[in-house]
Parts: structure tokens; C-alpha cells; sequence
């Protein structure tokens, strides 16, 4: 464990990269839920968990602190699973989808707030759990840190771009992304200038 900036923060050994297929990404997230319950019981007892997820299995963690150790829990949302991997296709069978939307209900039935990152998160959990609030706060840029500024000209040398027009996409950029509409826009706009 470390401090950074005043806020006490634990590492579990549990290896993840965006490299690792399925079935090692499962893997890992039941090793998280595994540690993180082990060690937070020897932590100083909060008044409140705060989880964030994707994946949902963090909601696992959530669930066993409010009814091991009598902790409430706000669950905050920033992608909808399962929704995301059932519709990639990740997840195809109907008894697994079934016991995983049952999680879903169970997580967010149970939490003392749920705070939603989208409109379209916040309308999805509001139709599973209508009798919850749901609290939303969306992602969002800076916008008076993320301006139109001129080049610098070493970074012009540096990436050849010298009079030319550059946008930038500073997202993830997974399969869930749907980087192909990127590439589809920058094929068209080569497209539009020849």
C-alpha cells in the first residue's frame, strides 16, 4: 500500500491487462473479488464502500461487505454489464445470462445509492431497479482544459504533420469502442480531399 496525495490506496496481486482473452479476464476478476474480500476486513472499518464498476463481480465485493461487515454501499456505474459482454458475444449461454441479470438486480437492489456515469445507464438501471434512485453524474470533458491551440513545431517535426490538420481521439480504443467508426470518418474525410 501507498499514499498518493493523502488517500491511503492497497494493491492486490491480481494481473490484468487488456491483452487477456475471456476466460483469463474472468479469471482475474474472481482473484480481485477473492484478495479484496480477504483484506478488507483487516482494514480500519469505513462507514461507507464506495465500489465502481466494470466488471460487475466488484459488486461481489460490495454485497459481501454490506452483509459480512454491516457497511452500506454506493455502487456507481460506468458501463452496463452484463449487458456489454452479452451483447459483444462474449457470454451466449441462457442460463449464465440469466444468473448474471439476476446479479445485476441483487447489486443494484441492494445498494444505498446508485450513481449512473450516462443518461443511458441511469435510464437502463432505473427500468431494472424502478424503485431505486439513481443518481446521475456523467463523464465529461474539461472543456477549458481541452482547447484548439496551435502546434508546437517540435511536435509538427516530430510527427510530420506540419500544415496539416490533426485530430486527435485520446479514447480507449477496445472492440466495445467501435474504433471502426473512427477509421470510417478519417477514411472519408482522405476520401472528401482527394
Amino acid at each position: 500500500s501507498e499514499a498518493i496525495d493523502g488517500i491511503k490506496v492497497h494493491y492486490l496481486p491480481v494481473y490484468y491487462d487488456n491483452h487477456l482473452g475471456f476466460g483469463q479476464r474472468i479469471k482475474a476478476f474472481g482473484k480481485f473479488v477473492y484478495h479484496a474480500c480477504k483484506l478488507i476486513p483487516k482494514l480500519e472499518k469505513p462507514d461507507v464502500c464506495y465500489a465502481m464498476s466494470t466488471p460487475l463481480t466488484v459488486g461481489l465485493i460490495a454485497l459481501w461487505v454490506k452483509v459480512r461487515l454491516h457497511i452500506p454501499y454506493y455502487f456507481e456505474i460506468g458501463d452496463l454489464w452484463p449487458a456489454a459482454p452479452i451483447q459483444m458475444g462474449f457470454i451466449r449461454n441462457r442460463l449464465v445470462k440469466q444468473m448474471l441479470y439476476a446479479l445485476e438486480r441483487k447489486i443494484y437492489q441492494d445498494a444505498d445509492k446508485i450513481i449512473a456515469m450516462s443518461p443511458g445507464i441511469r435510464d437502463h438501471v432505473e427500468a431494472v431497479v424502478p424503485n431505486k434512485d439513481v443518481y446521475l453524474i456523467p463523464n465529461m470533458s474539461d472543456c477549458s482544459f481541452f482547447q484548439m491551440e496551435c502546434k508546437e513545431e517540435s511536435h509538427e517535426i516530430l510527427f510530420d504533420v506540419k500544415d496539416t490538420f490533426v485530430v486527435t481521439y485520446m479514447g480507449a480504443a477496445g472492440r466495445a469502442n467501435h474504433l471502426e467508426y473512427l477509421l470510417d470518418a478519417a477514411i472519408s474525410c482522405q476520401t472528401q480531399r482527394a
